[in-house]
């Protein structure tokens, strides 16, 4: 829920603000920077990380600086700047790695994952994506879990070996569900779509739909480079479907509630997982 978050997270920096306490202010403002670059609006989100940044920095203990790089790389990558995207991720995994931090060292390691299978570099981005699930094994961490494996799948998916990232998303997406991420559920289907397309192009749609609708009730973006994928893949799906096809099976996807939408991506990964 942002907009709640958003709500909270202003009144609890007035709060923090009143105390004079950079480091709750930095949280803060770096969670508003979040809520703002989910929703696609990357100025703000700067705005919010620099301010985030000036107060962290003052801070003898550095720990929460990992995860400020962390997000500042996802701010590059999100607008299609790898390079600067890799500086803010290894710093932050250098900080992490130096304060014994294993949780921002597996969610660092993640990112530059992502950053190499998005290169084409899949050898290396598979050893690091198994490096970040070992990690959040370890730690228990659910949600850190549930997106290291939605990246491996990605890592699987873009090596046309979608029998491979079938699993690897579901695993994603029930843990997803557990704790009610609805951003990471919109993520799996939007995913599952992309396998899905190559032959089952109905489904894939009721697939996409779901992911739209998610998106839209959370009033969140794509990244404009997964956005634009995402369009170029409903384009095709309206050539492959006559148009009648395409509008219904689109609002039938849209209709779905959250529970009906994640029963409907489970039966297709297990319908496809056991041929």
């Amino acid at each position: 829920d942002y907009a709640r978050a958003e709500t909270l997270s202003k009144e609890s920096l007035a709060l923090y603000q009143q105390l004079g306490d950079d480091r709750g202010m930095g949280w803060n403002l770096e969670r508003l920077g979040t809520i703002a670059r989910q929703r696609g609006d990357y100025p703000t989100a700067a705005k919010f990380y620099a301010a985030s940044g000036e107060c962290l920095e003052k801070l003898a203990n550095q720990a929460d600086m990992a995860t400020l790089f962390l997000n500042l790389g996802e701010l590059a990558r999100q607008q299609d700047e790898p390079k600067k995207a890799e500086t803010h991720y290894r710093k932050g995994l250098a900080l992490a790695k130096a304060l014994g931090s294993k949780r921002d060292e597996a969610a660092l390691v993640d990112r530059l994952c992502v950053l190499d299978y998005q290169a084409g570099n899949y050898a290396k981005a598979t050893a690091r994506s198994e490096q970040s699930i070992a990690l959040y094994h370890t730690l228990g961490d659910r949600f850190g879990l549930s997106e290291a494996l939605y990246t491996r799948g990605r890592i699987a998916a873009a090596q046309q070996q979608g029998e491979s990232a079938l699993p690897l998303y579901l695993e994603s997406l029930l843990l997803k569900a557990r704790l009610g991420e609805r951003r990471g559920i919109s993520d799996v289907f939007g995913a599952l779509a992309v396998v899905a397309s190559r032959e089952l192009p109905q489904r894939a749609v009721h697939l996409l739909a779901a992911a739209s609708g998610l998106r839209r009730t959370l009033a969140i973006n794509l990244p404009p480079s997964e956005q634009a994928a995402e369009e170029k893949l409903v384009d095709t799906l309206r050539v492959v479907l006559d148009d009648a096809t395409f509008a219904d099976a689109w609002a039938t996807g849209q209709q779905m509630p959250l529970d009906q939408a994640i029963a409907y991506a489970t039966e297709y990964i297990t319908e496809e997982t056991e041929q």
